[in-house]
């Protein structure tokens, strides 16, 4: 049974390295691959124009990709088992999809799982849906990875930007019901 997963980016810092939503779903989604629970990862996400510095010379999946390798290296993953792709292209969830679709029928995996914020999860699902994931496949999981401040000093930060996210979500949510 293989199952990979899907990484959906966030945002590049100016310093061109993942932010941290971003960095903890790699980490999630690295820490299965190593206990065999994935088979192979997907990091999605091109350019973002609202970046700065170095970072808009870069895209999410190849900032996401980039700490996936840090990562796997800090907990002793073999190279041999970084399977990892990247999907440079997608501004949105829908082009996350649909950029994704061809690697993933080419894999052909009973289970496909997504990597986003819990906020999020509903949303991406239905939007994986809409793009023939679970006619594709047996199953479509969807793992939502909190922000969690790693130091107390982050927890003014990590809270605002939790209020942004579920902010953002209700609004797209309440657009969607009309």
């Amino acid at each position: 049974m293989t199952k990979i997963g899907i990484v959906l980016g966030l945002y590049v810092l100016p310093n061109g390295k993942p932010d941290l939503a971003s960095r903890l779903r790699v980490e999630r989604a690295v820490d299965m691959l190593h206990a065999g629970q994935l088979t192979r990862l997907i990091f999605t996400g091109g350019k973002n124009p609202f970046t700065f510095g170095r970072g808009r010379k870069t895209t999410e999946a190849l900032a996401m990709v980039g700490h996936a390798e840090k990562y796997a290296r800090a907990i002793g993953l073999p190279n041999n088992k970084w399977n990892f792709t990247s999907e440079n292209a997608s501004r949105n969830t829908a082009e996350n999809a649909r950029n994704c679709l061809s690697t993933v029928t080419h894999y052909a995996p009973s289970t496909v799982v997504i990597f986003t914020h819990p906020q999020h999860a509903q949303r991406a699902k239905r939007i994986f849906e809409q793009h023939g994931y679970v006619t594709l496949h047996r199953e479509l999981e969807v793992i939502g990875v909190p922000v969690k401040a790693q130091r107390p000093s982050q927890r003014p930060t990590v809270r605002a930007f939790n209020a942004i996210v579920d902010r953002v979500e209700a609004v797209k949510h309440r657009i969607q019901m009309r």
